[in-house]
């Protein structure tokens, strides 16, 4: 499941949902893009050719919109209408994926998650074919707070812990669970109370997943060292699912649709850097033009790219 509330966001969700089946996911797998029913006046020939051919489906839903949030960019306006992923829908298994990421290696094992049971992967090989499963049918019943389970990566860059990251997360679906979002949410006072925090403050109780599920691209910077479990940098790099954008080339905070290509595909590189720090923003765009022509310059506010 993904979901997107502006043009760009939807482009990303697109990129992702190709890249998921690009991976192996076979169709009796859905993937669902829950989009900001502000978006139903935009599709175009090209958008819904882009789902079709990712056999994603768009589902409408209502915006949610934070006060806490208005002092923020515009792209985290309605950045908690991620949590309506939350909401049940028929199915008893979900695995969210923050669209602003590039993703690596096939997740569908993660479907065979059971309760109070930890990830089956080796972190050394990738997982199983025969682990790959479907959606389970759609449910009669409610989930209740107590049933509903969430297994995500650890926000490793955050501190103190635990604390777990929401870029990638499988769960039961609750509405109960919901509401206790929703109620958080509407019931707190705090600044920049993002749609993590709400998590980390409400969910319990949590499965950890190996932290190389996600790791931020900012790591593949300035003589990559993370390594986790891993013998040594190259090896993490190689078992990594998903890179989040978290840094642009020049090494602040950003994201690969606000900056374009350089002239003749060149990056100034930094000389530690590993080189799939530049590939990413490669792959990023050539996805963006392929499967995105509806956007337009002002849809994805692009400045020439940021050197070194």
């Amino acid at each position: 499941m993904l979901y997107a509330t502006t043009k760009i966001s939807m482009c990303n969700a697109v990129i992702m949902a190709h890249n998921i089946r690009r991976l192996g996911t076979p169709p009796s797998i859905a993937i669902v893009i829950l989009a900001s029913v502000k978006l139903d006046s935009h599709p175009t020939s090209e958008w819904s050719a882009a789902l079709d051919a990712a056999n994603a489906v768009q589902v409408p839903v209502e915006p949610w919109t934070s006060s806490s949030l208005q002092g923020r960019s515009s792209v985290w306006w309605e950045s908690l209408t991620k949590l309506r992923i939350f909401e049940e829908r028929g199915y008893d298994k979900v695995v969210y994926l923050d669209a602003d990421m590039w993703l690596h290696r096939n997740l569908d094992h993660l479907f065979m998650l059971k309760r109070n049971n930890d990830v089956n992967d080796d972190p050394h090989e990738p997982p199983p074919r025969s682990h790959q499963a479907t959606l389970d049918q759609p449910k009669a019943t409610s989930t209740d707070v107590d049933s509903s389970m969430l297994w995500a990566p650890r926000a490793y860059y955050i501190s103190p812990q635990p604390f777990f990251a929401s870029t990638l997360m499988v769960f039961t679906p609750s509405n109960a669970r919901f509401r206790q979002l929703y109620d958080a949410v509407t019931q707190s006072t705090r600044q920049d109370y993002f749609d993590m925090d709400v998590l980390n403050d409400v969910w319990d109780p949590v499965t950890f997943l190996p932290s190389h599920y996600v790791v931020l691209n900012s790591e593949l910077l300035n003589s990559p060292s993370l390594v986790f479990e891993f013998a040594n940098a190259s090896d993490r790099i190689a078992h990594t699912y998903a890179h989040h954008f978290s840094a642009l080339p020049n090494g602040t905070y950003g994201k690969p649709w606000e900056v374009d290509r350089p002239v003749g595909h060149k990056w100034r590189t930094k000389r530690k850097a590993a080189p799939l720090f530049y590939q990413l923003f490669d792959m990023y765009l050539d996805a963006n033009d392929r499967l995105c022509p509806w956007l337009q310059p002002r849809d994805v506010g692009r400045h020439p790219p940021q050197d070194s």
